[in-house]
């Protein structure tokens, strides 16, 4: 039986979307768990950057990472940070969540970029292990 606990755990992990709810408690998941991070989120405001700001404060409590304020959809900025920072393993979580997205899902991204494609891309260039939440 596979069990998560039986994997290696890598030694640099990059969190895309890693200021909203979900991605910094992941964040602080890893911290204790003495990975390598990085995170990737572009605090903007289809909800509260402070709130985001919060949140990146509080996975500084658990330990040092490095932040990138960048949008993900920005190939060039994406290359040279996935460059720079050399992930084993990304976790794909960034998006604009919310109801305005539901209704109106031409808010999600700009017209003519995929953002799955830019990090899977990436993934292909510079990493092992790609996941992606939705």
């Amino acid at each position: 039986m596979f069990r998560i606990k039986d994997m290696a755990m890598p030694a640099k992990v990059m969190v895309t979307g890693g200021a909203g709810f979900i991605g910094s408690h992941l964040a602080e998941a890893l911290l204790r768990q003495g990975i390598q991070l990085t995170i990737v989120d572009s605090l903007d405001d289809f909800y509260s950057p402070s709130k985001k700001l919060s949140n990146l404060e509080a996975v500084r409590r658990q330990g040092e990472f490095q932040f990138f304020q960048k949008d993900i959809r920005d190939y060039e900025s994406m290359r040279r940070i996935f460059s720079a920072t050399q992930p084993d393993v990304v976790i794909h979580l960034a998006a604009r969540a919310g109801e305005l997205v539901a209704r109106d899902h031409t808010l999600a991204l700009a017209p003519d970029v995929d953002d799955d494609r830019v990090a899977s891309d990436l993934h292909d260039d510079a990493s092992d292990d790609f996941s992606f939440a939705a």
